[in-house]
């Protein structure tokens, strides 16, 4: 599939889950494209997100500054 050059979300849709996929990517302008990243293995989720709800707050956020942009890290436990 190929996304405008601007957009920094997409959607995959139809995936099985609780199933692992490999995704790589590639940029593509006018010249042709560029060389792909490494294959990145991930894994969809068993069960979809409640987002009725609002979570739990973290144990812990910190923030970081980093040339231009602003690093943060956040610590979240996993209830079962």
């Amino acid at each position: 599939m190929t996304t405008a050059g601007d957009r920094r979300l997409y959607t995959l849709m139809g995936l099985e889950r609780r199933s692992v996929y490999q995704v790589r990517l590639w940029a593509l302008n006018v010249n042709g494209s560029g060389p792909p990243t490494e294959w990145y293995t991930v894994e969809t989720y068993e069960n979809d997100l409640d987002e009725s709800q609002v979570p739990d707050m973290p144990s812990s956020l910190k923030g970081k500054e980093k040339q231009q942009c602003l690093q943060r890290v956040l610590e979240v436990e996993r209830k079962y």
